[in-house]
């Protein structure tokens, strides 16, 4: 019933840069080539409203080694976005800002995996509720993923396509 993965550009997909799952999940992985911002909606529907994430989300051009990129990820869910168990995955790398408004980011199964893997994430992190990443041994994280965060300043700026914002900051005063 299922075919091959294909590519298609965003602009295909969604020309106003979103993608928008109403009443539904979505599984996400891959390489991000332009702007997009990825929502779910759960619209009464119980256990609707999720992102999984089970491999590697990054950005075909990387900010860190070309600040000039253009490529750009908002993830927006109303309930949860969870990592789902892959014991043999090792290290995942998460390019995106994430906003979860009813749950957080959770690791499904952290307890249940066989060694302490890195979660790298490029971008950010909004959300309701801080859930645990690792089982911890002597204050030591000994299984499941390490929470390894790198902020991208160019949110600082812009932002994908109808991402959540405050609607902008204005700054009052200013004392050295």
């Amino acid at each position: 019933p299922w075919g091959p993965y294909i590519t298609e550009p965003i602009n295909t997909l969604s020309p106003n840069g979103v993608i928008f799952i109403d009443k539904g999940n979505v599984t996400m992985r891959g390489t991000v080539h332009g702007q997009v911002t990825v929502a779910t909606s759960k619209k009464g529907g119980n256990g609707m409203g999720n992102v999984y994430i089970d491999s590697d989300i990054v950005y075909k051009d990387d900010p860190r080694t070309n600040p000039n990129s253009e490529d750009m990820l908002g993830i927006v869910c109303e309930d949860k976005i969870e990592v789902t168990f892959d014991n043999s995955r090792g290290d995942i790398n998460i390019h995106a800002t994430m906003f979860a408004q009813h749950d957080g980011l959770n690791i499904e199964s952290y307890s249940s995996y066989t060694k302490i893997n890195n979660m790298n994430i490029l971008g950010g992190l909004i959300a309701k509720d801080t859930k645990p990443t690792a089982s911890y041994s002597g204050g030591k994280p000994t299984k499941g993923y390490r929470f390894i965060h790198k902020f991208d300043d160019r949110f600082l700026k812009t932002v994908p396509p109808y991402f959540p914002t405050t609607g902008g900051l204005e700054i009052v005063s200013w004392l050295e």
